[in-house]
């Protein structure tokens, strides 16, 4: 038996069992939180698997979100408590022990994955693009788990559309409108998160028979005629008489 990939394997059982499941999607947690939306590699680790970040895509057009508001339970608490605890903060509330309701948390996530699809490819994610096209462990961070104020809070839960907008040459800022009207604008640092998830591209070839995102999933398990990895995309020959 070869131990060491024993180990490794019950280690990997541990360490997703403390992981939040928001979804059906798995949460990690971590000492660092990744921007939302960011592109990077998820890196190795028992406790926690550290996010090597390579950039932020640069939104062409807005890109649609969904909010909601969730009961913390048990694995979600953990993770709550990892991340104050390794950043040295205090915690703000603890899980009832009798049957009042449990505090709650914020999730943000993607909801128009087309467009942001779109997005990475549009010619101003070209120089990004082609890292992911190469490297097929890149990921992008789709989902975050996060406390806010009450205001903010409020104002999340009581906005009509949420979006992801770019804010400046490379900040991306939170547009929430209601009414047919912007009412607030939220920077990410408003926002503290605990939790992240990440989603993997899903390639196919265009009419030009180069490489595109064709769709942004959570597992690995990409729609028929795409494929998780971009090189093995079977381009057409093309003949020269």
């Amino acid at each position: 038996m070869n131990y060491k990939l024993y180990f490794i394997f019950i280690i990997a059982i541990l360490v997703s069992c403390k992981a939040p499941l928001v979804n059906h999607q798995i949460h990690h947690t971590a000492t660092q939180i990744p921007e939302f939306l960011s592109l990077g590699k998820q890196q190795l680790g028992v406790l926690e698997k550290p996010f090597q970040t390579i950039g932020v895509p640069k939104l062409e057009h807005k890109i649609k979100l969904e909010v909601k508001q969730l009961p913390y339970n048990a694995t979600s608490y953990r993770a709550y408590k990892y991340y104050k605890n390794k950043n040295n903060k205090a915690l703000q509330f603890a899980l009832q022990d009798t049957l009042l309701p449990n505090p709650k948390y914020i999730q943000l996530s993607v909801f128009d994955r087309i467009g942001l699809a779109n997005t990475i490819n549009a010619n101003q994610n070209q120089t990004l693009r082609n890292y992911i096209i190469e490297d097929d462990k890149i990921k992008i961070v789709s989902s975050i788990l996060f406390n806010a104020n009450t205001k903010i809070t409020e104002d999340l839960l009581d906005a009509e559309e949420v979006y992801a907008l770019q804010d400046g040459v490379s900040n991306i800022s939170i547009e929430l409108i209601k009414d047919n009207r912007v009412v607030a604008l939220l920077k990410l640092n408003d926002l503290e998160p605990f939790s992240y998830a990440i989603s993997n591209f899903c390639w196919g070839l265009d009419k030009q028979n180069k490489p595109v995102v064709k769709a942004i999933n959570n597992d690995n398990n990409c729609p028929t005629n795409t494929k998780a990895k971009a090189y093995k995309l079977e381009s057409p020959f093309t003949y020269k008489f």
